[in-house]
This record gives structure tokens, C-alpha cells and sequence, in this order.
């Protein structure tokens, strides 16, 4: 069957709970995951991770979530991200951060960010911790421009958001606005 058709009825199946039948509705998701559905295969991955319409199994949750992150789904390389920083695999979640920015998630950029500046999962490089912050900014991440507020940085972003978000680091007590 056509991909997109077997991912909403397995999901239908999961989550309705007029036709609840989890494990009919996994296969489903599963068989579009297969036939190359990124969304099927994000929700197999998020199923087995948090333990809901399956038992919970890191190991399928991962293989899942990067057959989706490999078909583009953005979201399913920010949440290899966290996977990987909880299982202390900071090298992983850093390759994961880089391809999650990359597809225009800003929140993983700035984490991208803090992992060269502090050098956890990946060699110490100020500059290169600066520029995906700044990525991540751009991106309109406050909390990324937040920092570069912290840091007396220029904002690489429009005059009127310079202005809202430097009021927003002078109410938090940010010295440097």
C-alpha cells in the first residue's frame, strides 16, 4: 500500500481510542517507515522511546529516528540529539545537532554552539561555537541571542529585533545590554 496511507492508519490505530489496536497499528507504521515514509518512521522511533504503543527499546527507537533524520525529518535528528546526550554519546549528538541546524532547527544550533565552546563531544573551537550561535540567532533562537547579549556580541538579526531582545537582557539583568 501507498506509504502515506499505512502510516495514518497504524497511527489511527495507535492513537484513536475508538480503534485502539497498538500492535496492529505499529505494523503499519512500521511497513510506512519501510516504504519510506519519514514521518512513519519518526513515529516508530518516538513509539519506542517513550515506551507508548510498544515496549520501550532504545535500540529500535534510534535505528528508527535515524531513518528518519537520514529522509530529512528535522525533528527526528533534534530528538537523536537528546538520545545520544543521555546516553553520553556527546560525539553522536553533536553530529546529530549539526544535521538537525543544518535543516533550519535553530534550538540545535546553539547546543551545536555550546558543544565547541566548551569542547564536550567535540574539539574546543571558540569561533566555530560563535558562528552556529550566531546561526542559531539568526534563526530567532532568543536564548542564542540572549548569549550573544551576555557576551557583548553584535546580533545578526534585523535593528527591531536587536532592540526587543536587548530590553529582554537589561529586564533579566544582563549587564552587558
Amino acid at each position: 500500500g501507498e506509504p502515506n496511507g499505512c502510516t495514518a492508519a497504524g497511527l489511527a490505530m495507535i492513537l484513536d481510542p475508538d480503534v485502539k489496536d497498538p500492535v496492529r497499528g505499529m505494523a503499519l507504521v512500521v511497513r510506512g517507515c519501510d516504504a519510506g515514509d519519514k514521518r512513519a518512521c519518526f513515529a516508530a522511533g518516538t513509539a519506542y522511546l517513550t515506551g507508548s504503543a510498544v515496549a520501550r527499546d532504545d535500540a529500535a527507537a534510534i535505528r528508527y529516528l535515524v531513518k528518519a533524520c537520514d529522509r530529512a525529518h528535522a525533528e527526528a535528528c533534534s530528538t537523536l540529539v537528546e538520545v545520544h546526550a543521555n546516553h553520553s554519546d556527546l560525539a553522536s549528538a553533536v553530529a546529530f545537532a549539526r544535521r538537525a541546524c543544518q535543516m533550519g532547527r535553530s534550538e540545535t544550533c546553539a547546543l551545536l554552539g555550546l558543544a565547541y565552546r566548551s569542547g564536550r563531544g567535540v574539539e574546543r573551537n571558540e569561533a566555530e561555537g560563535l558562528r552556529w550561535i550566531r546561526e542559531s540567532c539568526r534563526g530567532h533562537f532568543r536564548q542564542a541571542c540572549s548569549l550573544l547579549v551576555e557576551l557583548d556580541l553584535a546580533l545578526p538579526v534585523a535593528a527591531d529585533l536587536q532592540a526587543d531582545l536587548y530590553k529582554e537582557a537589561c529586564k533579566g539583568g544582563v549587564a552587558t545590554a
